[in-house]
């Protein structure tokens, strides 16, 4: 770089010239090093998120430029890492990067942005050309990538979304392929999807349903409906199950099987988990008052059992305070929860059940059944599910293995709730096969609190 001044004389006139060379190079250097660094990955040598958007943006402002993406993350690279280390993670990393690297003249940018993910920019919005670069991404993942002394297979799940219907900005194009990813991944891993209008229908129906679902916790807008559970020899009701329902103040009462996935996957489930033990425990309060001495069944989620903090803990002392005693609640759980028991989700049944608790395995033979798993965990009760009490009367197979669960229950000394009972047959049946308790339509409907203490008076 050169600077030059003039010399003036007396007269004001221009008698010399002087020149100054400076030598930037080096500052050009660190210049040119600052700028790689944040817009190329490190690891990889690959572009970086930043550097993926601004050429997104160049790309998306042509008109005459058709843009198609490839997100792709690897599937259970978690394993790795946690097998192996971090060190071998990064290996593979690379290894992926460097096969990826290969497809570079059928792309206008490859990335990586951040983790195991991985971005793929083509000029092409076909979707024939698309699945065809999908299925290369694929082939190139298949062979083993050596790690150490191991050799690893790894694979990936792609989401494809391209212009003009997917988005025509870079933020709307990456979620539109990471949702495309994500169905991929339901699908089975190790494939591709490409995005769509229902995916996109579907995640504002998510967003939408999350919002007011936050609204309805700070609200107050659940509420308990009591579904009656009866002694199947006298029908007299001697239990009932607190059934959570949500009375949306547009929609109407709201199904748990909508919004408890959702509340589960955002940890609002430890908020209407609490809720729904609060208000049971009222609920058993009043029918103590009224001398109406039944046994409340309520549902706990998985999330509640191995979250790091659960109010769980907390359940035996709040009940102390309310004069009121374990003995009084039974708490439903699934055979999934049982079957992929963590230590910390064994220990809290294990106390639950010191506590004086009652267990019971709710849609019994529906899932992976495992009977040593039954007097492992101190289960009480099992939960014959509603798909075979509907066929008993029709179906000789399905009486059979009803009668099957309540003979194995016996066996190992639990007691028999069958779920869904609606017709008198199903009961006689049922009655005779040996069960204990009813619950369904037949006896009654779920309701509220106030109608719950109507038809007990009226016992």
């Amino acid at each position: 770089m050169a600077t030059i001044n003039s010399v003036y004389n007396a007269h004001n006139e221009a008698y010399r010239r002087v020149a100054i060379f400076t030598d930037i190079t080096d500052r050009k250097r660190k210049d040119e090093l600052i700028w790689h660094q944040a817009h190329f990955d490190q690891l990889t040598e690959l572009a970086n998120r930043i550097e993926l958007k601004r050429h997104l943006k160049c790309q998306l402002e042509d008109e005459f430029t058709n843009v198609g993406i490839l997100l792709l993350d690897l599937d259970h690279f978690k394993d790795i890492n946690d097998t192996l280390g971090h060190y071998y993670g990064d290996q593979l990393l690379t290894e992926v990067a460097s096969r990826l690297v290969s497809l570079q003249s059928e792309c206008s940018l490859i990335s990586r942005i951040g983790g195991d993910e991985f971005v793929l920019v083509t000029t092409s919005n076909n979707s024939k050309q698309l699945s065809k670069l999908a299925d290369k991404v694929l082939s190139l993942l298949k062979p083993s990538i050596s790690l150490g002394q191991e050799q690893c297979h790894i694979s990936a799940s792609i989401g494809i979304a391209h212009t003009p219907n997917d988005g025509d900005t870079s933020e709307l194009l990456l979620k539109a392929a990471d949702q495309a990813m994500y169905q991929a991944k339901q699908h089975g891993r190790n494939g591709f999807a490409f995005f769509s209008a229902h995916m996109r229908e579907q995640a504002e129906h998510r967003m939408a349903l999350l919002k007011d679902l936050r609204v309805a916790l700070t609200q107050q807008q659940f509420i308990l409906y009591y579904q009656p559970i009866v002694a199947m020899k006298d029908q007299s009701i001697v239990k009932a199950e607190a059934l959570i329902r949500w009375r949306h103040p547009e929609k109407g009462i709201v199904s748990p099987a909508l919004f408890i996935p959702l509340a589960e996957e955002t940890q609002l489930i430890h908020g209407i988990g609490e809720f729904i033990f609060s208000t049971a425990c009222d609920t058993l309060r009043t029918l103590n008052q009224l001398d109406h001495h039944l046994q409340l069944s309520i549902n706990v989620s998985p999330v509640q059992f191995t979250a790091k903090h659960s109010a769980l803990n907390d359940w035996h002392q709040q009940l102390t305070g309310k004069g009121l005693t374990t003995e009084q609640f039974v708490i439903e759980i699934t055979e999934g929860l049982m079957m992929n028991a963590l230590p910390r989700t064994q220990q809290r049944l294990a106390t639950l059940t010191k506590q004086g608790f009652a267990l019971a395995l709710d849609d019994f033979g529906t899932g992976y059944s495992s009977l040593a798993y039954l007097k492992q965990m101190d289960t009480d009760f099992i939960k014959i599910d509603k798909r075979f009490v509907d066929g008993i009367a029709n179906n000789a197979d399905d009486l059979a293995l009803c009668e099957a669960m309540i003979m194995m229950a016996h066996q190992l000394g639990l007691k028999v709730i069958a779920e869904g009972i609606e017709t008198a047959t199903q009961h006689q049946l049922l009655l005779q096969a040996g069960c204990d308790f009813g619950q369904g339509f037949y006896y009654a409907k779920p309701m509220p609190k106030d109608e719950l203490i109507k038809l007990l008076n009226k016992s």
